[in-house]
């Protein structure tokens, strides 16, 4: 077709076997075949082309599928890598991005492969393919992930949006940061509040990782230097961000505005939103003296939790004083299709700060600013999300026994 991409080639048993990707990369992606005994064509199509898509499955929780690798391994057995998108629901948006999906490979009598359920694509198969799942019980496979940031190596599971500046992420223990002197916060992860923002930075100051789940919840400890007297008229914030890119993003964080002459010093936490062309603080609260000295001496809790449609976001001055929700937020206005964009969420934390007008034009680093302060990450998904290949809703959903 005109639209083909991607392409791959590959000589299995004497011949060429071309797969590209058609259709677009959207509902009607594909992977198609052809083979040649020259690797300059012309390429016999396959029969029973495409041999993966998803395209005519009117409801399906994999959807998009494309852009597949022939893979033999060790034990001589076929296996299709290919990109898909999950759907929890037929109206769904599949916030997670696009993502890496494996299934079977058969060849049948005529040398052509044959891929999942007649190219359908689920985590269950039957029909033509070849199970690759072993049955497991519901939510036995729940990822639980901690991280401390107790040294200066980071993980590979976190990942930046482009390179920050030099010396705006470090990890592990720190003595000094700045005009501020000893922290004293001992090991963790800290973030320079540079001016360095969400929505027009090209390299904001933030560490995140991939959202692999559509139920789950995201907690992160965070304290902050204090401020220095140059830092009058300043507003700074930290926290905790779901970001899809610079003008798609979900945030819940600390926000300092320093007293200028003749003003008060405003603290409070916020829930802000960007999508497209539309910004606003959608929620806050106003913290009094007791409770910002509360935070000044133990710190302040940020959570995130999604589930379904709605994203949840709350915050609690210490662990025996309770979460306090703060707002929501659609998970379909961090759909990638919105954006134009092909990865998924992405959550982690953040800071950013804007300096006063009077000063706006001084210089700005690593070294001579504040930072803020990162414990305790605790990343878990909630619930596992099983489908069958018809794209028909298992009983037991149906029955409401999936909680």
């Amino acid at each position: 077709s005109t639209d083909a991409e991607g392409p791959h080639l590959y000589k299995i048993r004497g011949l060429y076997y071309l797969l590209s990707g058609e259709g677009g990369s959207r509902y009607g992606h594909m992977a198609t075949i052809g083979r040649s005994a020259c690797p300059w064509g012309p390429f016999e199509p396959c029969p029973h082309n495409p041999i993966l898509t998803q395209r005519q499955v009117t409801f399906s929780p994999i959807r998009d599928t494309g852009h597949a690798e022939l893979v033999e391994d060790a034990a001589g057995k076929w296996w299709l890598i290919f990109l898909g998108t999950r759907n929890w629901t037929y109206s769904s948006f599949a916030h997670l991005g696009r993502e890496t999906h494996l299934l079977p490979v058969k060849w049948d009598d005529n040398g052509w492969p044959l891929v999942g359920d007649s190219g359908l694509a689920a985590p269950e198969l039957g029909g033509s393919g070849e199970g690759i799942l072993d049955p497991v019980p519901l939510n036995s496979t729940l990822l639980d992930e901690t991280d401390g940031w107790d040294n200066a190596i980071i993980h590979g599971r976190w990942i930046t949006y482009r390179k920050p500046p030099s010396g705006a992420i470090r990890s592990g223990l720190i003595g000094s940061t700045g005009s501020t002197g000893s922290t004293g916060y001992g090991t963790g992860l800290h973030l320079a509040c540079l001016e360095e923002s969400l929505d027009s930075s090209p390299s904001p100051v933030m560490l995140a990782r991939r959202l692999t789940a559509f139920d789950f919840e995201v907690e992160v400890h965070l304290r902050m230097d204090a401020p220095g007297k140059e830092s009058e008229g300043d507003q700074t914030e930290a926290g905790l961000v779901l970001y899809l890119d610079s003008a798609h993003h979900y945030e819940i964080a600390l926000r300092i505005h320093e007293a200028s002459p003749g003003k008060e010093t405003l603290r409070e936490v916020v829930l802000c939103k960007r999508v497209g062309d539309l910004s606003m603080v959608a929620a806050r609260h106003e913290l009094d003296v007791h409770e910002y000295g509360i935070i000044a001496e133990y710190g302040l809790d940020l959570g995130i939790s999604g589930c379904d449609e709605l994203f949840r976001f709350r915050f609690r001055l210490t662990p025996d004083s309770g979460w306090k929700e703060i707002g929501t937020g659609l998970t379909s206005l961090l759909w990638p299709e919105l954006a134009s964009q092909w990865t998924g969420v992405v959550v982690g934390p953040y800071t950013c700060s804007q300096r006063s007008a009077e000063r706006f034009m001084q210089p700005k680093d690593s070294k001579t600013c504040q930072y803020a302060h990162f414990t305790a990450w605790h990343y878990h998904e909630t619930r596992i999300r099983w489908w069958k290949i018809t794209g028909v809703v298992p009983d037991r959903i149906l029955a409401g026994s999936e909680v």
